[in-house]
């Protein structure tokens, strides 16, 4: 396992990355959503972020690693994104999940693509 101290650097750097910037909607060869939008993402996706470097200091359990991330996502406003901004949301939080060695595959998919299709892919899907 990491330390926590490598942790908390990860989760800092990942902070401080705009995600959401028009360089990053370029690299993936897509137009940049609205400002107003691309900060909101930023926001709740670095208040996640915060949580975790919070729970790391707090020598938690991974169970709650992944509550946190859980209820990081519900925050978000599903049906204001397009389909874009929710794979670049699941690719963001993938990162988190990886940063904290979490597998938090299945809630991610069942955000993006629904219960049904993520139990399609969790039966039918790549081991």
């Amino acid at each position: 396992m990491k330390s926590k101290e490598h942790l908390c650097t990860q989760l800092h750097d990942f902070i401080q990355k705009d995600k959401f910037s028009k360089e990053a909607w370029n690299n993936r060869g897509l137009n940049a959503s609205e400002t107003a939008l691309s900060n909101y993402l930023n926001v709740s996706l670095n208040d996640c972020g915060k949580i975790l470097i919070q729970l790391v200091n707090g020598d938690v359990t991974k169970k709650e690693f992944k509550k946190a991330l859980e209820i990081g996502l519900k925050k978000l406003k599903k049906s204001e994104l397009d389909t874009e901004e929710k794979e670049m949301v699941c690719d963001y939080f993938f990162e988190l999940s990886e940063i904290v060695a979490i597998d938090f595959r299945d809630n991610l998919n069942k955000w993006l693509y629904g219960r049904f299709l993520s139990l399609i892919i969790r039966l039918f899907g790549k081991k």
